[in-house]
């Protein structure tokens, strides 16, 4: 059964890359002149086409069997969804969207509504069971309320409209937990969020989707019941300095803030970790630092890599520093300990210094 599912995904991949071409630079090589509706209609359709392959890649995983023919099957097939999800960031750059917006469409697919009728385009909604339809272990938090599964959530509360703001990934930057990266836009999209909840008398809610074998993901919106939808629209509408997701409408140097004490927090939880058996500080550093400066895996926009990399090496540097003075510590308690042994007696005679 599950070869025949690898057989048939295969040939559906087949007739996908004959669409495409397995280019991950053809977008790059587009005229640029191209219309903002034609990139608008290219992306939702890059956005479908990765939607369908990580399906299949979510399907495979959880039928495999274990052989050595599954797995190489699903790294196949997600080598693509990975150089489809460029193609996606490449149009998306050109459509002045952000990592975070990317993620939240993803998230949503394409064909879910947005409030692209209300001028909102930036915006998607749905109600709350389409965001953890296809999930079997989820976990939301509605406003204070506690962490409840998907099964403990009643009907009104599945028919529920959400607006989402930010979305973090979760990664293993600690050997034995799970790390959620805070993008740069990360704080700024919840401080909006909780504009648009207070101003509309909703909640937040959080929504906290299973690990899969690509990553863990949790999602921060605005929960309310469907008839609230038109007033909420209206607010966003009148505040939309204040409360709009696009980044146009962001604070170059608030964001650059905000980016900071992102990483300096980051630092801080590197720094109270209690560190595994094969964890050292310099170790975790080197590993944040490479995740978000990477051009190649790293999802932050090139303007904050710099920032980011200027932190982190400082830091690292600190705690080079930190570790070598501890070694000289180490060192001259040691002779010093020598130097106290050398003057205990020997033999019955004094040793040296007496």
């Amino acid at each position: 059964m599950v070869t025949q599912k690898i057989e048939r995904y295969k040939s559906m991949l087949d007739k996908v890359r004959n669409q495409w071409k397995n280019d991950p630079n053809k977008f790059e090589k587009q005229p640029v002149m191209r219309s903002p509706v034609d990139l608008l209609k290219t992306y939702d359709a890059t956005l479908r086409k990765y939607i369908q392959i990580q399906q299949m890649v979510l399907d495979m995983e959880e039928q495999r069997d274990g052989s050595v023919a599954g797995i190489n099957s699903i790294a196949y097939f997600d080598t693509f969804r990975h150089t489809i999800h460029k193609e996606l960031q490449i149009l998306a750059r050109r459509l002045k969207k952000d990592q975070g917006t990317v993620e939240l469409d993803i998230l949503l697919g394409s064909d879910s509504p947005n409030l692209e009728n209300f001028d909102l385009k930036e915006f998607r909604v749905g109600d709350l069971k389409s965001f953890i339809a296809k999930e079997k272990s989820v976990t939301v938090q509605i406003g204070d309320s506690p962490v409840v599964t998907k099964q403990s959530l009643d009907s009104e509360e599945l028919n529920f409209l959400v607006i989402p703001f930010e979305q973090e990934d979760a990664w293993r930057l600690f050997d034995h937990s799970v790390y959620f990266q805070v993008p740069p836009t990360g704080l700024e999209r919840r401080r909006r969020m909780e504009g648009l909840a207070n101003a509309l008398s909703a909640k937040v809610v959080q929504i906290e989707l299973p690990e899969t074998f690509h990553r863990k993901i949790r999602i921060f919106g605005v929960i309310f019941p469907k008839e609230k939808l038109f007033e909420a629209v209206k607010i966003l509408d009148e505040k939309r300095e204040t409360l709009s997701i696009d980044p146009k409408y962001f604070d170059k140097k608030q964001i650059e803030s905000d980016w900071r004490q992102i990483l300096n927090t980051a630092l801080v939880d590197i720094d109270t970790h209690e560190l595994g058996e094969y964890e050292t500080k310099q170790y975790l550093i080197k590993r944040l630092r490479r995740s978000l400066t990477d051009l190649e895996f790293s999802t932050i926009d090139p303007e904050f890599i710099s920032i980011a990399d200027e932190i982190l090496s400082d830091a690292l540097e600190k705690e080079d520093q930190r570790e070598t003075e501890q070694k000289i510590d180490s060192h001259l308690k040691l002779d010093e300990e020598y130097r106290d042994f050398e003057r205990f007696p020997k033999n019955g005679r004094m040793g040296k210094g007496f």
